[in-house]
């Protein structure tokens, strides 16, 4: 297939697991034999240039930005498959292009501001209410000013976005993401869910540790880990690995039983969960997320359970699969979480393992999404 994948890269300066799943995906489709075009734009550039916020924000408001029927046009591709548009890219071109269309809706951008469906530590649903809500609540960068172009562009509803009207397939990533979308009004038979896969990993060393564990992730309120780092019990060790603006506030309480590792490469990471020093990881994000945490994935992928806040994604991966515990919020029940996962821990890591040959290779995510690809195509015959 001739495979056309737009994305707006969001600033190198904020890391993103969505940059990273386009670029595995991108590499996983040419690997498999398919011709791969990957248009795209950065916000790295974009916003350098002289009045880029009140033309960002203008184009944002308006559905406008940079147009790539030209691009894709010239690659005459079989199939476009988009991910993210904002805020760079227009939206109107969709309505125009006559070829079959694949989205990813990665996050809930179409009716939240923020993206999270989280406001002040909770889950918060009130934009399906109140269209102003995320002005009044300030919840883009903490702005008003900021909200209001991405407010405006919601007010109308998901008929307003020409992405969710007029793509073909609406590939969501979990089924958190899959009701709400559903109960947003779109219709349920446009959505279909495609959890992304995660390469696989070596086997781990050796047994991991008894009091050893990890958390990673960006260092910002829905993550959830200052709060972690807050309740720790102080029989555990914990390594947080990853940069961010809570960087300063987690380095100025934390006491002796938790390292701060930093923002490390992903290779680094990626040994860390293969390296037989932890007993599982640990997930403390508040926000239900478009999808399941890529984070969360990849410790299946290398058989480390999951000790995960409930109501979070990766709560859901724990309850689905059965590969750790999840806990409430409390010093005690985080405790307990950690005792059982610790006591259980070699039919957690072979539960973990197997949930992600079943549902989270990168073989299962080419298959169910080629296919895909397939029947859109099949339908603009």
């Amino acid at each position: 297939m001739r495979i056309a994948v737009v994305h707006s890269f969001y600033r190198s300066a904020q890391p993103s697991g969505e940059n990273i799943v386009v670029e595995q995906q991108v590499a996983l489709l040419r690997a498999a034999g398919h011709t791969v075009e990957l248009v795209a734009a950065c916000s790295d550039s974009t916003s350098a240039t002289r009045l880029a916020k009140p033309r960002i924000a203008y184009g944002v408001a308006r559905g406008r930005g940079a147009d790539p029927t030209a691009r894709l046009a010239a690659f005459q591709p079989d199939v476009v498959h988009v991910h993210n548009l904002f805020p760079n890219f227009d939206h109107q071109w969709i309505a125009r292009w006559p070829g079959p269309v694949v989205a990813t809706l990665h996050n809930f951008r179409p009716l939240c501001a923020n993206g999270l469906l989280l406001r002040d530590g909770r889950v918060c649903m009130d934009c399906l209410s109140d269209k102003w809500a995320g002005v009044k609540h300030k919840c883009y960068r903490d702005s008003a000013t900021a909200t209001l172009p991405i407010a405006w562009r919601n007010s109308r509803g998901w008929t307003g976005h020409p992405l969710l009207v007029h793509a073909d397939a609406l590939v969501t990533l979990s089924p958190n993401a899959h009701t709400v979308f559903s109960e947003w009004g779109v219709p349920p038979e446009r959505l279909v869910m495609i959890p992304h896969g995660v390469p696989k990993l070596p086997p781990e060393a050796v047994g991991g540790t008894a009091d050893r564990w990890l958390a990673f992730g960006r260092l910002s309120p829905e993550k959830g880990l200052v709060e972690l780092a807050k309740i720790w019990p102080p029989e555990f060790h914990l390594d947080i690995a990853g940069s961010g603006p809570l960087a300063d506030e987690l380095a100025t309480f934390r006491p002796k039983n938790i390292q701060l590792l930093g923002s490390l490469p992903q290779t680094e990471l990626l040994g860390r969960l293969t390296s037989g020093a932890y007993a599982g990881v640990v997930f403390a994000g508040k926000a239900i997320e478009g999808g399941y945490t890529l984070a969360a994935v990849e410790s299946m992928a290398a058989g480390l359970p999951l000790v995960a806040l409930s109501g979070g994604s990766a709560a859901q991966l724990v309850e689905g699969w059965g590969c750790g515990q999840t806990y409430s919020g409390t010093a005690s029940s985080l405790r307990l979480a950690l005792q059982q996962t610790r006591a259980n821990r070699t039919a957690l890591s072979s539960r973990a393992k197997r949930a992600w040959e079943k549902g989270f290779t990168q073989e299962i995510w080419l298959t169910n999404m080629t296919s895909l690809y397939a029947t859109t195509m099949a339908g603009h015959q």
